[in-house]
């Protein structure tokens, strides 16, 4: 039974097409969410049973959020894994699996494949692996590594070189310097050469030190919880603070024993006669709430300062100080961002070159195929991120520019805003160069009817830009003051 697996397609039909078209022979489909409106698609696609379930980002969709089903002996639990905290493990998960009596559990979300084999459960995700590097300046992979367990709870490493693909099996343990368990085997498998004739595991760093960005604050931010924490605890001490006093009379219980004051009750006091004044205050700690305020904003700062995290509340209120400092800010941002670009790109780079080689050495690849040429270098990686402030602004510039006569594709790329840039120009541009023809189409009409019938086509043009409505003049205003006050613009 073949059964095709595939999670997070975010609304891709051209993805989920060549997996279909690479699977004709499936017997099920299994889509564990984040299909974004195209589960009908989907279904209809695939000539073979489905089980969809729905996503994070399957916001109106009726799908069921997790599924259990029974194929082949096996109890099936398939969910999107957000639910479960999967991005932080697969723990809670798999607890939930075990409840349920599932052998089997899949999950999405993650955007990484895994497989976790346990004697009693099988957890489908790509997680456990690993790169080793090489020491020098160059951090050259020189072994990928993964590993899972067998029934036997036995761990197995399976470690690919450059060269060779070798298990490991029955590792040594040592406690207290004694050897406590023998039999590390070291063996190579049925394909002892590698066939890619390198690494075939390909790590998407975070950063270069191969950390995350808040994991190198911890101690800060651990500090800033205990003076959060230590305020609270002031403010509620003292708000429940001991009473003292001295020439006054409080009531007593049966048993004689004076009673203490109680929030909300009067205290009746009177002069016994001696010249004393009745008293009473509560005793608090003279505390200084602005100092530890003062220290946690720092501390607050800080952290944003090191993680090059802006400060959403800050305002400028029209004042240049304050102007600046957001624009450091955000342009500190967009320099990180910028940074783990490149490294992504590199990732990326490495998997396509990866499979590049295993299309030149599939023998289903055809011997005239256009892919056998394809080099890597051919490959442009586009890193997308939202650079301008918001939606509005995006779709304004992409306006004003389409409105003057810039050519689309050229508009659609300076906006950096379609995930998928190639796909976005074949649906589109046809239908913009549509609407500009008919605004120069339209304009010369007017010029004609104007007794202007000898302007040429520059002319007209001209003409064009120079008379644009009031609205789309506002639009084109408004984009240039944000491009120009952008703290962006020179990056």
């Amino acid at each position: 039974m073949k059964i095709v697996i595939v999670s997070d397609t975010h609304g891709s039909r051209k993805n989920i097409e060549n997996v279909c078209e690479c699977n004709p022979d499936a017997d099920m489909l299994i889509h564990l969410g984040d299909v974004e409106d195209d589960a009908d698609y989907i279904e209809a696609i695939f000539e073979c049973p489905t089980h969809i379930v729905g996503g994070n980002n399957d916001f109106f969709s009726r799908l069921p959020r997790e599924e259990e089903f029974e194929l082949e002996g096996h109890h099936i639990f398939i969910t999107h894994g957000h639910a479960y905290y999967v991005s932080m493990g697969e723990a809670h998960l798999q607890e939930e699996a075990r409840r349920r009596g599932a052998d089997i559990v899949m999950y999405g979300h993650t955007h990484v494949p895994a497989l976790t084999i346990d004697a009693d459960l099988v957890t489908l995700n790509p997680l456990y692996s690993f790169v080793v590097y090489s020491s020098d300046a160059y951090e050259r992979p020189m072994m990928g590594v993964s590993y899972s367990e067998d029934e036997n709870g036995s761990r197995i490493f399976t470690c690919v070189t450059d060269d060779a693909i070798y298990e490991i099996r029955d590792m040594v343990e040592i406690i207290n310097d004694t050897k406590k368990k023998d039999g590390m085997k070291l063996s190579k498998l049925e394909i002892p050469i590698n066939p890619f004739g390198r690494v075939n595991i390909v790590e998407f760093e975070r950063a270069t030190d191969r950390t995350g960005v808040f994991e190198r604050q911890l101690d800060e931010l651990n500090a800033l919880n205990i003076l959060e924490s230590d305020l609270c605890n002031d403010v509620s001490q003292t708000t429940q603070a001991n009473w003292w006093g001295n020439d006054i009379e409080l009531d007593k219980d049966d048993d004689g024993k004076v009673k203490g004051p109680q929030a909300g009750q009067w205290i009746l006091t009177k002069t016994n006669g001696n010249g004393k004044q009745p008293n009473i205050k509560a005793l608090v700690l003279d505390y200084d709430y602005a100092g530890v305020l003062s220290n946690i904003q720092a501390k607050h700062d800080g952290i944003l300062e090191r993680t090059f995290t802006p400060k959403q509340t800050e305002q400028s209120g029209g004042s240049t100080t304050g102007a600046t400092s957001l624009s450091s800010g955000w342009t500190a941002t967009e320099a990180v961002a910028c940074k783990q670009s490149a490294i992504v790109k590199r990732g990326f780079k490495e998997r396509n070159r990866l499979a590049l080689i295993a299309i030149k050495k599939s023998p289903s690849t055809e011997p005239d195929s256009p892919l056998l040429d394809l080099k890597n270098s051919d490959i442009e990686i586009r890193p997308i991120r939202q650079k301008s402030y918001d939606m509005a602004t995006k779709i304004n510039s992409l306006a004003t520019m389409i409105q003057n006569m810039v050519h689309p594709r050229v508009a659609m790329e300076a906006i950096d805003f379609f995930p998928n840039l190639a796909e976005a120009v074949e649906d589109s541009v046809p239908k913009m160069l549509e609407y500009q023809k008919t605004l120069l189409e339209s304009k010369k009409t007017t010029n004609v009817s104007n007794g202007n019938n000898n302007m040429g086509q520059r002319d007209a043009d001209k003409e064009l830009k120079a008379n644009v409505n009031p609205d789309v003049k506002r639009i084109m205003q408004d984009s240039s003051d944000q491009i120009k006050n952008s703290p962006l613009k020179d990056l």
